[in-house]
């Protein structure tokens, strides 16, 4: 990944699509911020059905880290958001978990 850093977007996209993740990433996402949400998105979804499978594994420890390590980036974003008076419309863009599914 390290060598993508440097490559346009167009070839890193073309290089995401042939992988595993080339369902999160849509093709039409314009810049490199995009795909990052994308990629979380897909990220969140993933650690989400840990919990529809077998409970007693260390992966659902993992996959509970994961989702409250989401869940504290979103009340910081949302505080940080309070502290610099953004409008809702820009606030909800912040949230990873919820990025979609709410509106004003």
């Amino acid at each position: 990944m390290k060598s993508l850093a440097s490559q346009p977007l167009s070839s890193i996209l073309q290089a995401i699509a042939t992988s595993y993740y080339g369902k999160a990433v849509s093709p039409l996402a314009r810049d490199a911020v995009e795909v990052e949400k994308a990629l979380e998105m897909l990220w969140i979804e993933e650690n989400e059905k840990v919990f529809l499978h077998y409970p007693f594994t260390l992966g659902l420890i993992y996959a509970y880290a994961n989702l409250k390590y989401v869940e504290l980036k979103d009340v910081r974003a949302l505080l940080f958001s309070k502290l610099m008076n953004l409008p809702p419309q820009k606030m909800l863009t912040l949230i990873a978990r919820h990025r979609g599914k709410l509106s004003f």
